[in-house]
């Protein structure tokens, strides 16, 4: 498994925020019928991505 998805009602802004602050990003709109008839939008969070910097650190400055 490498992705995870998520939808949630558009009126949940506390599971929005979960979502958010563990990594999820919207991905698009949700249909209602999916989550309980409301309106709503789909996450997803790419579980590849560890967070870690991908490209290389720069050089340290001069020793002080």
């Amino acid at each position: 498994m490498t992705t995870l998805r998520a939808s949630v009602s558009d009126t949940n802004l506390a599971s929005q925020r979960v979502l958010q602050k563990t990594g999820f990003v919207e991905i698009g709109r949700a249909d209602p019928a999916e989550i309980g008839g409301k309106q709503g939008s789909w996450y997803e969070r790419d579980l590849t991505d560890d967070g870690r910097r991908r490209t290389p650190a720069p050089p340290p400055g001069p020793p002080r």
